[in-house]
């Protein structure tokens, strides 16, 4: 594995063999998620990470193997965008409440896109009843909005990314509020 890093620098495995080892530490430590329950999915996790240049720990933290599919937390979906100053000008929040989110993003060279999500967009999909829509609706409005808004102005960096919700059945109970 890497030396110890330095301000700026990632904390990344270099080889599979240190891949591997990582995600056997990190899973004998107790302290990841409790949906990563095996040292193998830890090394998934890792792994799926790399391929979009995430370290180990962002990757662990933001991604989920929900029913054989990686699925992203919305936040990263949209970090991973904004990350690409080369396509991405701008993914900015313009209204947040109980009922409505809207986002806008500029892909460079294109005109604004600006994408919105609602309650009633969430009970149709029957999103409702999930325990973090009834505690914390304006932050699921928000986290749907902007991950369908990356995923339709930014396919070729994000297509193939899901959100959590966007997966039948599936309810994880990370939220960021």
């Amino acid at each position: 594995m890497t030396a110890a890093p330095t301000t700026g620098e990632v904390f990344a495995p270099r080889t599979m063999a240190e891949a591997w080892k990582l995600a056997q530490t990190f899973h004998a430590s107790g302290l990841l998620p409790r949906g990563i329950a095996s040292p193998e999915a830890a090394f998934t996790i890792i792994a799926t990470g790399a391929e979009l240049g995430l370290s180990p720990m962002a990757s662990l933290r933001s991604i989920h193997v929900i029913e054989g599919k990686p699925v992203l937390s919305a936040a990263l979906i949209a970090g991973i965008v904004q990350r690409r100053p080369d396509l991405c000008e701008g993914f900015a929040l313009v209204e947040s409440s109980e009922t409505i989110a809207t986002y806008e993003t500029t892909r460079r060279g294109q005109t604004p896109v600006r994408m919105s999500f609602t309650i009633e967009q969430a009970q149709r999909a029957g999103l409702t009843g999930k325990d973090n829509w009834r505690k914390y609706p304006h932050a699921m409005l928000r986290a749907r909005a902007s991950a369908e808004l990356a995923r339709a102005v930014y396919p070729d960096v994000v297509g193939g990314l899901y959100d959590p919700d966007e997966i039948p059945g599936a309810e994880v109970r990370t939220v960021e509020p």
